[in-house]
């Protein structure tokens, strides 16, 4: 009965078919059927299915990787016989291990900057810009992000570095610098925010972005692939089509009868499938089952 993850609807189900029975034979069995209340059907047993843990294994972000690895698996003790595992667990298991960080998905800060062009001080353009999937991206509007490509992308990785405008220089308010370098290929780039409001957030969000890739390391450098199971209509051949109570008859064994069998039984059949469901009812309890004669 543990293996069956139906068991815990298995009193519910024992009481119902006792109850279909009472009313569909005789009015002295029937009485002797009706009599099993819930208590003499559940006992002490324990509802729902029984897990034992037999071993264990610890996933880290280290072992976040595109291919398929190797990994440590500590088989535990099993002092129980009983628990023991059919198909033997050895010291590793394979698995791919994928992490996504939501700065790679989601946008980490979405709002209008100001950018400097041809390093001209008196030369600026207002832009929409959205910080996700470690760049900075630019647009006329709001309204074109969904249907245009950015007009300028700053890169916003590892070797990024953000800081405040040089003081001696600032002609406007609200200004700092990004300092790229991708592929021996350096830029500067200027910007300014409307407040000192937006200023703090693109600031903050900046640098968390940046702290981001440290504290996923590998796992920050691009979105992994994660496939979705493709939907089907067909089944898992290892998913139980019913349960094992459903697909066992309550029944003696040395008869293969059913339960629900013609109503017109003779009494010494009806005694005999009393006996069986008094039996079952105190092998669930824990009890030994013991043979009723009529």
């Amino acid at each position: 009965l543990h293996e069956d993850l139906t068991i815990a609807s298995t009193p519910k189900k024992l009481k119902k078919k006792i109850n279909d029975l009472s009313g569909s034979v005789g009015r002295s069995v029937g009485k002797r059927l009706s009599g099993l209340h819930d208590t003499d059907i559940i006992g002490n047993m324990v509802l729902g299915p029984r897990f034992d843990m037999v071993a264990q294994g610890t996933m880290t972000l280290l072992g976040v990787n595109d291919s398929v690895g190797t990994f440590d698996l500590v088989v535990e003790p099993v002092s129980d016989s009983s628990s023991s595992c059919e198909l033997p667990l050895f010291g590793h298991y394979c698995c791919r291990i994928v992490a996504q960080p939501l700065s790679l998905i989601n946008p980490v800060h979405v709002g209008y900057l100001n950018l400097q062009e041809d390093d001209d001080l008196a030369k600026w353009k207002r832009y929409w810009c959205v910080l996700k999937n470690l760049k900075l991206d630019f647009w006329s509007s709001s309204d074109d992000v969904e249907v245009t490509e950015p007009l300028v992308t700053i890169p916003i990785t590892k070797n990024t570095q953000i800081s405040s405008a040089d003081p001696s220089r600032i002609k406007r308010s609200h200004m700092f610098h990004v300092r790229t370098c991708e592929r021996d290929s350096f830029g500067l780039f200027t910007m300014a925010t409307d407040n000192q409001e937006e200023l703090t957030k693109w600031w903050d969000a900046l640098q968390q972005h940046l702290l981001d890739q440290v504290l996923w390391k590998q796992a920050c450098d691009h979105v992994m692939d994660i496939p979705s199971p493709s939907p089907s209509k067909r089944k898992p051949s290892f998913l139980r089509k019913s349960s094992i109570y459903d697909d066992t008859p309550i029944s003696d064994s040395s008869s293969r009868s059913s339960i629900s069998s013609d109503i017109k039984l003779e009494d010494d059949q009806l005694n005999e499938m009393l006996s069986t469901l008094m039996g079952e009812a105190k092998q669930i309890r824990g009890d030994n089952p013991s043979t009723s004669t009529s």
